[in-house]
């Protein structure tokens, strides 16, 4: 059947407010339109924001159309391959959710960027001073603590130019790192690990120490502070032990969780590519970066602080021997790795409430399989203010490192 031309338009007509309807009352007829809709597709179940801010994208999309229907077949047609070659499974949901704004917020966007970058170096600066709040850090750096401050300590140090480090493979092997920590624990994270890295550069900063250091003992150092705790479990050796953890069978129940730790660091310099880069110093740094990580175990402290009382007390040390400085670096990574009940009374109040959730999420995990349940453990039977009172000070620190 032949219609006339207003018949024709007034079809048209109909047919876009069809579709125009369709494509707001449908998200999926929506996602299907920018390509890949397993990937794309936001639940109905999300929250309000969630649902607001999918209606804000729908109606920028919406707006755009008249113009878009203009263009012939091809283009259009060709605009879809486009889009459909930058949707994948691999996206962030950062550019999930991408959304055009207009140009004032845009402008915004930008003001706030450059506030964030202003605290986030603000607090930079302050790394050197004792009263530095790696909670703040992680906050203004958008969970990306560690990266920013070891970034911030080698180009302080002159690790970068002298060792010739590449930014890529350097910012690499510390997100590997961070992402090597779990987020699950309340106490053992990314967060712990740059208020020890932190204090490390505050013992470091001594002048009775850093003049003597050497760019590779500097870099053995942060390395070894970043990753002391790397894949951390959040449970002590005496539970991997008694629940005949494999990591326990491994290695042979001595040193469990600083063996482990000091070869996931092993592996992320190797994954990163950083091991070409220090291909020179490969295996002395190796076993300088063990030699540090296996210090943190407490079952080994007396040797450590036998050692260093006997130089202590007969005024033997001598900063020019390579070996006395490597007992030193020991000792700052214990002082390190226990130094938050030192810190400011704001900032040690929040580790200690951490570490003490850690501690009963264990208990609560060992209640659960029947086993015995370790001191300071029990949530039911303790509490914080006991945990920090008399001896508790003393077995939280054994069983922290334990």
């Amino acid at each position: 059947m032949q219609h006339c031309g207003f018949c024709s338009m007034v079809s048209d007509f109909l047919c876009r407010t069809l579709c125009v309807g369709s494509r707001r009352g449908s998200s999926d007829t929506y996602y299907r339109e920018l390509g890949d809709q397993d990937t794309l597709r936001i639940d109905d179940n999300k929250s309000s924001t969630s649902s607001s801010f999918s209606n804000d994208v729908e109606e920028i999309i919406h707006e755009n159309q008249p113009q878009a229907r203009r263009n012939s077949d091809e283009d259009a047609i060709s605009n879809m391959n486009e889009e459909a070659a930058v949707t994948g499974c691999f996206l962030t949901l950062k550019k999930r959710r991408r959304r055009t704004l207009v140009p004032q917020v845009q402008h915004d966007g930008l003001l706030l960027d450059d506030l964030q970058l202003r605290q986030q170096q603000y607090i930079l600066d302050r790394s050197a001073l004792w009263d530095f709040n790696a909670f703040t850090l992680e906050n203004v750096s958008g969970g990306r603590c560690l990266p920013e401050l070891c970034v911030h300590l080698f180009e302080k140090y002159g690790l970068i130019s002298h060792y010739r480090l590449d930014g890529a493979t350097l910012w690499r092997l510390f997100t590997l790192i961070e992402d090597g920590y779990r987020s699950s624990n309340p106490y053992h994270n990314s967060v712990h690990a740059v208020d020890v890295t932190q204090a490390m550069h505050c013992f470091l900063q001594q002048n009775k120490i850093l003049p003597y250091m050497e760019p590779q003992e500097l870099l053995a150092c942060l390395l070894a502070a970043m990753a002391h705790d790397l894949d951390h479990p959040g449970l002590n050796q005496t539970f991997l032990v008694t629940s005949h953890d494999y990591l326990a069978h491994l290695y042979h129940n001595t040193s469990v969780l600083e063996n482990h730790h000091w070869r996931c660091a092993t592996s992320c310099l190797i994954e990163s590519g950083m091991m070409e880069s220090l291909s020179g110093i490969w295996s002395s740094l190796q076993d300088q970066i063990s030699g540090l990580i296996l210090a943190t175990d407490i079952t080994r402290q007396q040797v450590y602080l036998s050692q260093f009382k006997g130089h202590i007390d007969n005024n033997t040390l001598d900063l020019r021997k390579r070996e006395h400085r490597f007992l030193v670096m020991q000792i700052a990574l214990k002082c390190a790795d226990i130094s938050n009940p030192c810190r400011p009374w704001n900032i040690s109040r929040n580790w200690s409430l951490k570490v003490c959730e850690e501690f009963f999420k264990q208990g609560d995990y060992e209640r659960k399989l029947n086993l015995p349940i370790s001191p300071l453990c029990d949530r039911l039977d303790t509490s914080i203010p006991k945990i920090q009172i008399g001896k508790g000070v003393h077995l939280q620190i054994k069983h922290l490192n334990s």
